[in-house]
């Protein structure tokens, strides 16, 4: 079975290995801690979707998406 594949970036870890558990059974999921392994993990993936928080440190979620983007 091929599942779409997410990429979910989060830097709070409890928060992040939660939503990463809770998708797992119905998609194919990466984890990314912070911005720069969002953008890393999208070039590499191809993800059908990103779910982001938006107020990471360095690199926010914002900023990781419009250079994934590129």
């Amino acid at each position: 079975m091929n599942r779409e594949k997410i990429i979910v970036a989060e830097d709070d870890l409890a928060l992040l290995e939660t939503l990463a558990i809770m998708l797992k059974e119905k998609y194919e999921v990466y984890t990314a801690k912070n911005g720069e392994e969002l953008i890393r993990l999208f070039k590499e993936k191809r993800p059908s979707v990103v779910v982001t928080d938006i107020l990471m440190p360095e690199v926010d979620g914002v900023e990781a998406t419009k250079k994934s983007s590129r």
